[in-house]
């Protein structure tokens, strides 16, 4: 069932009392993915020091503030947890350590927040956090992905009471919990826990997903030619050229598959290759003739061409032949000789 809503109080709080949320989904692939706990605050800093946004938002708040006020839940401690604030609250962290003076009217040591109680349920506050950064273009899939993840087998929430919290339909919820199931076992399987490498199974076509699930070998494929680990990473990508809707097209033809498994050297684009010179083959098998055919007609010996001479039928034949190549050619290539 839905969760009851605790309502938060709006308060200005000490940016010295904010403690940065290792549950937040940013920093999920380090819990979960690579294993480590406890995280320090320090070692969170650390972390959003690689966020590439923060540039962008320090200058903003160097020069106005926060002036979207984050969301926090208060601790038994005097401490509040940062709920949704994470990137502004390490900014100003930054500036107090920096000792930056701010301008008139501007205080970087004190910050507007909406605080929840210290009785507010975990489903309420996660499924908050969810519902502020749904559709955020530096929050991303993978941290969508996390929380619904987390919504599903830590809180046991329903799949359908998700969709309706989050304003999704259950396809998506549904589609984005087996994404990140997948994603996880290949982190802990590889050791890859870059979140980037998320897009390779939330993004991943149809008949890719169709595929992988057609055996446990094809899932131990997948994840060689998607890992950086051993060197032989064929697929960087979902759509760029040579990524994983090519890899979609080859997935059609088992001789350019096979190719592309067994052969060090053949990439994505040589495999494409394959393919299309094997769809060539099924729809006009007819032309695979025409090398052999030429090589035949080059070899008539004289006393054939004789014979030729008095076939009337097989005359006019010859010229049709010369004349559609010769069509074909210009077509092509624009060349009519």
């Amino acid at each position: 069932m839905p969760q009851i809503r605790s309502e938060p109080e709006i308060k200005d709080i000490s940016v010295s009392s904010l403690l940065l949320d290792p549950d937040n989904p940013r920093f999920f692939h380090i819990k979960a993915l690579q294993g480590r706990q406890d995280l320090s605050q320090e070692e969170l800093m650390q972390e959003m020091e690689s966020d590439t946004s923060i540039p962008t938002l320090a200058k903003a708040i160097k020069r106005s503030g926060v002036t979207d006020p984050i969301w926090v839940k208060e601790l038994h401690n005097g401490k509040f947890l940062v709920l949704e604030g994470n990137r502004r609250t390490y900014i100003l962290r930054q500036l107090i350590s920096e000792k930056t003076k701010p301008p008139a009217g501007i205080m970087y040591d004190r910050v507007r927040a909406h605080v929840y109680p210290t009785d507010a349920s975990e489903t309420e506050l996660i499924l908050q956090k969810a519902r502020l950064q749904a559709g955020k273009k530096e929050w991303g899939s993978f941290n969508e992905s996390a929380y619904t993840f987390e919504l599903r087998f830590r809180y046991k929430m329903e799949i359908e009471d998700i969709a309706a919290e989050l304003q999704k339909s259950i396809k998506e919820i549904e589609h984005s919990i087996e994404s990140f199931k997948m994603f996880k076992q290949y982190s802990q399987t590889t050791k890859d826990s870059n979140p980037k490498k998320f897009s390779m199974f939330d993004e991943a076509p149809p008949k890719v997903w169709t595929w992988i699930n057609e055996a446990p070998t094809n899932l131990k494929v997948f994840y060689k030619l998607i890992s950086p680990k051993d060197g032989q990473q064929k697929i960087r990508s979902v759509a760029t050229r040579g990524g994983l809707r090519d890899f979609a097209v080859i997935l059609d033809d088992k001789h350019a598959l096979k190719s592309l498994i067994d052969e060090p050297d053949v990439t994505v684009e040589d495999a494409l290759e394959i393919v299309k010179e094997n769809s060539i083959k099924m729809d006009m098998p007819f032309v695979m003739r025409i090398g052999s055919l030429a090589t035949s007609l080059q070899s008539l010996t004289e006393p054939q061409i004789e014979k030729l001479k008095k076939d009337r039928r097989i005359q006019v034949d010859i010229r049709r032949l010369r004349k559609a190549c010769m069509d074909i050619l210009e077509k092509m290539n624009g060349e009519g000789t």
